[in-house]
């Protein structure tokens, strides 16, 4: 095992048993390892967005610490990605609300549906195969679902974007090597490719 996730899941035993000095350490080392994750999600947000949502996960996290029986960086990232798309639900929600309360996007909505010249039915089609992509990319493992979204928030990748996330993938994983983080990669892209011809 390793002896990171091993020093992990000691603190964790020991904080299910009442010792609050292992319960405080656990909590902070979870709170380190996540706020660079979620820095990195949140690209563009204020920073106090990442600090609550670091908070929240710890938070959360804490809650649940009876419940956990292994691997506790494993459990608080499955919190840390649900907090995240509920924040950028709620974000999205927001901001669907301002335009449909926005007087002239409504009217300029309007005019397009109402426009026998403007083929509305193409957004349509965009949102089914958002949808489509959107799918197959949950089917994915946690490392290819952040390697497609970091591609769709770059719109694309250069040799410096990869370098970037591979650095950014070392601090999450230590021990991976540069030519398995290149193996990984072009298995999500076969993955995601077999998914969508399916």
């Amino acid at each position: 095992m390793n002896k990171d996730i091993h020093h992990l899941e000691e603190l964790l035993k020991q904080a299910k048993q009442g010792d609050e000095k292992s319960k405080n350490e656990l909590c902070e080392e979870i709170h380190v390892r996540l706020y660079r994750f979620v820095q990195f999600k949140l690209q563009g947000c204020s920073p106090s967005d990442v600090d609550d949502i670091t908070q929240e996960i710890v938070t959360a996290f804490t809650a649940k610490l009876n419940i956990i029986e292994d691997n506790p960086l494993k459990y608080a990232w499955k919190i840390a990605w649900n907090k995240i798309n509920e924040f950028y639900r709620h974000q999205s929600r927001r901001k669907r609300e301002q335009k449909e309360n926005d007087p002239d996007w409504v009217a300029d909505s309007f005019d397009t549906i109402a426009d026998p010249n403007s083929d509305f039915t193409a957004f349509l089609e965009v949102d089914d195969e958002v949808k489509i992509i959107k799918n197959a990319i949950k089917e994915l493992s946690q490392f290819c679902q952040t390697f497609f979204l970091y591609i769709l928030e770059k719109g694309g990748l250069d040799k410096q974007d990869y370098e970037k996330f591979w650095q950014f993938i070392k601090q999450v994983e230590p021990n991976l090597d540069k030519n398995a983080f290149y193996r990984r990669i072009n298995y999500c892209r076969e993955r995601l490719k077999k998914l969508l011809e399916s």
